[in-house]
């Protein structure tokens, strides 16, 4: 408390930032604050996290004024950004503990509007899927996905935030393109690393050989590759219309619980 205290005179915001540096300084320490859980109770009750959000809502447009789109590229994020960051933050909180839906419809409203002047902000993407999950929205939140434009890697860790949701909230067409193209990813890295392996041999890159091997173990046994597996071979069950065309399929995913590893 006698740390945080003396960050929070040194920073010196009772109103508004005067300039950006200061706005910086002063997001760090509310990250911070909420790191040491002063945003929950019983340090802050529920009134008292409406009032941080109205606060973090008005603190944001003082820091557009200071910081306008006009003078930044499309590319950059707003310094401003993780004012509504903490605020969506806040907002799902006290979704969580209330039940009312109107802090999940200001989560949603809040980060739209940040992505409005921040596209690229890939935080409040992430947060926008949550949120729009978190309210049943499926084509919404499959739509804030897209935006994130997951490729590779990320299909491992990101993918499985939203992923495996899309079938059990209705969209199985959706769910079939995505559960594909996670396995794709995580079958052609599979047979690729052998590949690296050889290369990395032939060229002499012997460092590089261990980070190969941590890279292809850390890929089979992703837990996400795991489930989207699964998801995949329950969802190809699922189109079959009759029992003729259920064998066949079963018979074609070759299932083999002894050997199979998930």
């Amino acid at each position: 408390d006698k740390l945080l205290r003396g960050i929070e005179e040194d920073v010196g915001v009772e109103e508004a930032p005067t300039n950006t540096d200061q706005m910086l300084r002063h997001i760090h320490l509310e990250e911070l604050k909420r790191i040491c859980g002063r945003h929950h109770s019983p340090i802050l009750d529920t009134e008292g996290r409406k009032k941080l959000v109205e606060r973090f809502c008005n603190l944001y447009e003082a820091g557009s004024k200071l910081c306008p789109p006009e003078e930044r590229l499309p590319t950059d994020f707003a310094p401003f950004d993780s004012y509504i960051l903490i605020a969506s933050h806040l907002l799902l909180q006290l979704w969580y503990e209330t039940n009312e839906a109107h802090h999940l419809y200001k989560t949603m409203m809040i980060l739209e509007r940040g992505l409005a002047t921040s596209p690229a902000n890939f935080h409040l993407k992430i947060m926008l899927v949550r949120a729009y999950l978190e309210a049943g929205l499926i084509g919404a939140a499959d739509q804030a996905y897209t935006l994130l434009d997951v490729k590779q890697i990320q299909l491992d860790s990101l993918g499985y935030l939203h992923v495996p949701l899309l079938a059990a909230m209705g969209d199985l067409s959706g769910a079939a393109s995505n559960l594909d193209q996670a396995v794709k990813f995580f079958m052609a890295n599979y047979k690729h690393s052998g590949d690296r392996l050889t290369f990395a041999y032939k060229y002499g890159s012997f460092v590089k050989i261990q980070e190969f091997v941590e890279f292809r173990e850390r890929l089979e046994s992703s837990i996400h590759f795991a489930t989207s597996t699964v998801d995949k071979m329950l969802l190809e069950l699922s189109w079959s219309e009759n029992y003729k065309s259920l064998t066949g399929t079963l018979a074609a995913l070759r299932v083999q619980p002894h050997e199979d590893s998930i």
